[in-house]
């Protein structure tokens, strides 16, 4: 787990994936939805948001964490080359 304090109001924590939910994705998006298995990105993650308020005694640190998120709970994020705005 990563937490990133990047602005007065913007925090953030990007939760690494196991191998094993990851190879569970990547056999969902190859096996049920026909994705070509070299379009699927490395270091699937989590990444949770807070940005509101201020949370000035929050410090940057990196530790492990066993997490378990109820998947409704979740989105898949698809990434275009260029970001939201694809340029070729």
């Amino acid at each position: 787990m990563v937490m990133t304090k990047t602005h007065q109001t913007e925090e953030w924590a990007k939760l690494m994936l196991s191998n094993a939910d990851t190879i569970s994705i990547q056999d969902l998006f190859v096996h049920e939805l026909g994705v070509k298995p070299s379009r699927i990105l490395e270091n699937m993650h989590i990444t949770v948001y807070h940005a509101r308020r201020p949370m000035p005694p929050l410090v940057a640190f990196v530790e492990k964490a066993n997490i378990v998120l109820p998947a409704t709970n979740t989105r898949f994020m698809v990434m275009a080359p260029g970001g939201e705005n694809p340029r070729p």
